[in-house]
């Protein structure tokens, strides 16, 4: 009996032991393999952000970068180059927001919404006394707080007639912490928190869940994530006056200012999850005086599957091409009822 139970214990302990083994080897292995694929994934890009002195913004994009899939201008955004003086014929909308405005994912710059609504409205203004210009200062990563300042340090210089922020429901989250790795910096995935314990800063973990959200979008058509407790917490509240702010800035300097609440990709397919922030947004917004709109019903209409609307990362989606033109379709039919943008 004494040798059974002693047998036991060992192949527990071999057990035991193997399978750590496994585990420091697969954790290695996915740190490799983790560190070379979001090399273009932009939240974890080397080279593309630099910190600034405004504590406010925390960090920016560098000017005149480029890699295999996105590139900045001279003033560090994505888009083409633009003056800051405007003539007396050109209308100017500038976008706000993180990495749904930025385009995440979409290589090709002229897919975005802001590029193709800026096409549509110049298309549907041929012979008209205005040029428009849209002009798309959104940075990953970026929250209502760091938008706003953002808006008053770059964007009021180009004088806009129209502010848009490019709303996505972590725009409440605090900004991320930028990290100097070898002169390059980066900025911390929220699946990879490296001073958090060890299963927070887990590569291999990180793969794990990733694999499964991929599994349950691709396969179950489905992606649960809560919101009750988000829109009840202080954050949420605190970015929500920030938009008002935001608003009330835009006046200031002669603009005029609208919040485009983009969808989550779990708000489609099987067992979606309902309109919960938006509701929460909108109610704020009637209340307050703060124009928006939600793009939730032009999504949902479309009846196309969350897997042709959003393109999934690690721990969170964005818009497709399609899911884009989707957009910028909706916004266009939007601003044609604004005559602010014909006067």
């Amino acid at each position: 009996m004494k040798r059974t139970f002693r047998a036991v214990l060992i192949n527990f302990a071999l057990l035991t032991a193997s399978g750590l083994i496994v585990l420091v080897i697969g954790e290695l292995i996915a740190h490799k393999y983790v560190g070379t694929q979001l090399k273009e994934y932009i939240r974890n890009q080397p080279d593309m952000l630099r910190p600034c002195a405004n504590s406010e913004m925390g960090y920016l994009m560098l000017p005149n970068f480029r890699d295999s899939c996105y590139e900045t201008n001279s003033q560090g955004f994505r888009d083409r180059e633009h003056l800051l003086a405007k003539s007396s014929s050109t209308k100017r909308i500038i976008i706000i927001g993180n990495s749904v405005g930025f385009g995440l994912g979409i290589c090709d710059m002229d897919s975005l919404f802001s590029r193709l609504l800026e096409e549509m409205l110049n298309q549907g203004n041929r012979g008209g006394a205005f040029n428009y210009e849209v002009l798309n200062l959104c940075i990953p990563g970026y929250n209502s707080i760091m938008q706003l300042a953002l808006l008053k340090e770059f964007g009021a210089k180009y004088e806009p007639d129209l502010v848009l922020t490019a709303f996505c429901r972590n725009d409440y989250e605090v900004e991320p912490k930028l990290i100097n790795q070898g002169g390059s910096f980066i900025w911390r995935a929220a699946t990879m928190n490296r001073t958090g314990p060890f299963w927070q800063r887990s590569y291999l973990l990180t793969i794990v869940k990733g694999s499964l959200r991929s599994f349950m979008v691709n396969q179950l058509n489905y992606q649960p994530e809560e919101y009750q407790n988000r829109i009840q917490s202080r954050a949420w509240q605190a970015m929500l006056h920030t938009l008002k702010e935001t608003r009330n800035y835009c006046e200031n300097i002669g603009a005029e200012y609208s919040v485009l609440i983009f969808p989550a990709g779990n708000q489609f397919g099987k067992n979606a999850m309902k309109p919960i922030f938006q509701s929460s947004l909108t109610s704020f917004f009637d209340n307050t005086g703060v124009d928006y709109l939600d793009l939730y019903p032009t999504f949902a209409k479309s009846g196309l599957e969350p897997r042709d609307l959003f393109i999934w990362g690690y721990d969170d989606e964005h818009p497709t091409k399609l899911g884009q033109r989707l957009a910028s379709a909706s916004i266009f039919a939007y601003l044609k009822d604004h005559s602010y943008l014909l006067r």
